[in-house]
């Protein structure tokens, strides 16, 4: 599943802007944001999604909680009219897992999902780590590398019980302008381009099932 892959890759062509507040640098707190996101890429590499799960933050897990009650309750009028991220990730979780896989998740079980099975996968961390670091508080941004070399966004990282988690949510609204990016390229409705890449990415028959409530 090469999907998140596609959008990095895109994702390079904007920009990010972290806050404004006034930038730490303490060399332990650095260094834990990095050993963080080496974690994460190398569990995603390797695809273990629990130890994945254990390097995100609270906010990453809610997401993927909110995510999950779309899956399986949101209707074909209430997905259609979801932002553009959240339409791609309802559409890809409804097309790969099962049904009774899907009822029996939850908010922690998707994301153990989604990495053992690379809907989120590995090619979207392979080469990647993480450059310069700015700490503010308890909140961090730290510089997106590809094969070493920097790219023009940052990936924030959020303190919480002392340690330091990827706040994946911090990206999406890039990955959403890329995603429009790339439609607009394919000259297809929105719709038909979210169709072309579940058939491309998906070893099973894509069907119109996608768009409706799981049972």
């Amino acid at each position: 599943m090469r999907i998140i892959y596609i959008l990095m890759v895109a994702m390079t062509t904007t920009l990010y802007s972290c806050s404004e507040n006034e930038a730490t640098s303490n060399p332990e707190d650095i260094a834990q944001v990095k050993e963080t996101f080496k974690n994460y890429a190398k569990a995603v590499i390797n695809s273990n999604g629990k130890e994945a799960l254990e390097c995100l933050s609270s906010e990453t897990i809610q997401y993927y909680g909110d995510l999950l009650e779309l899956v399986k309750n949101a209707d074909s009028v209430e997905t259609d009219q979801l932002d553009l991220l959240d339409k791609m990730n309802v559409l890809i979780i409804r097309q790969e897992a099962d049904a009774e896989v899907i009822l029996s998740m939850d908010d922690e079980s998707i994301i153990i999902y989604a990495v053992d099975n690379g809907i989120i996968g590995k090619e979207s961390m392979e080469g990647k780590s993480i450059g310069e670091v700015e700490i503010k508080g308890d909140e961090a941004f730290g510089e997106f590398l590809t094969e070493g070399k920097s790219t023009p966004f940052k990936m924030r990282f959020q303190k919480e019980n002392g340690e330091w988690k990827l706040d994946i949510t911090s990206i999406f609204d890039i990955a959403d302008a890329a995603f429009k990016h790339l439609i607009k390229q394919s000259e297809m409705s929105e719709n038909d381009y979210f169709m072309m890449i579940l058939q491309l990415s998906s070893e099973k028959t894509v069907t119109n099932n996608v768009w409706h409530p799981v049972k």
